[in-house]
């Protein structure tokens, strides 16, 4: 009888000894997976599916309170970017009506005041005291041009704008302070192949027309706080 306990007793030792074991063991590879740079980056990547990136903040708040006039223009050249300047307000208007940024005057409104005798003396805080703004974005379209290869085979777009918020009150620049000639804003197009090979106009349109939209998607960014996910999402939508 005793030695029948006995071995029950070690028996049951034994099965106790290899459970601990068993879960040392599974403990450990756990852990080798958690420490190794394999499992850093599983558990990176699990971990940045369930929490987002935290988003940018706004560079400047424009008032809610007061009208926004979107006046578009090559300072030096108002004529020479006319078209150009067109479809960059229409979709600076859409865009900042989109993200609620301001209330914006209707960009047939804007383009009225050009047609003025006194306009091409007017400035900037008088064009929109005429359109009853309280505030003006201002952008300086300082390039917008379409590039292309040797033979017209492959095409994009360029462009680069000094951006300025300006108090119609006062004529101050209003943002930014540091830079009263603007923020410099760059937006650019992907290569693409022509339609026939030769640049045609309407593909430069249809190419010009995506540099606006890709130009005034960057510069309300600059007014809304927003993802760093948010530029590819983004990116990807402009170029369907």
């Amino acid at each position: 009888m005793m030695h029948g306990a006995k071995k029950k007793i070690e028996d049951r030792g034994w099965r106790i000894a290899r459970g601990a074991l068993e879960r040392a063991a599974i403990l450990s590879l756990l852990s080798s997976i958690l420490v190794f740079p394999a499992g850093c980056n599983v558990a990176g990547a699990l971990a940045s599916k369930v929490v987002p990136e935290p988003a940018v903040a706004a560079r400047y708040v424009p008032s809610k309170q007061k009208r926004m006039l979107v006046l578009v223009e090559n300072y030096r050249n108002p004529d020479a970017a006319r078209m150009d300047a067109q479809r960059l307000t229409a979709h600076l208007a859409a865009e900042l009506r989109r993200h609620g940024i301001a209330p914006v005057v209707d960009p047939n409104e804007a383009e009225a005041l050009r047609a003025r005798p006194d306009y091409p003396s007017m400035k900037v805080q008088e064009v929109g005291r005429a359109a009853g703004a309280g505030q003006v974005l201002y952008v300086n379209l300082q390039q917008f041009a379409v590039d292309d290869t040797v033979g017209g085979e492959m095409t994009k777009a360029r462009g680069e704008m000094r951006v300025r918020v300006v108090d119609v009150a006062t004529g101050q620049t209003l943002w930014p302070r540091s830079v009263p000639e603007g923020s410099t804003v760059t937006a650019e197009t992907p290569w693409v192949r022509t339609a026939s090979g030769t640049g045609d106009a309407a593909s430069e349109i249809a190419l010009r027309d995506q540099l606006a939209r890709s130009a005034a998607n960057q510069i309300v960014k600059l007014f809304r706080a927003c993802r760093p996910d948010e530029e590819h999402q983004e990116l990807e939508e402009t170029i369907q």
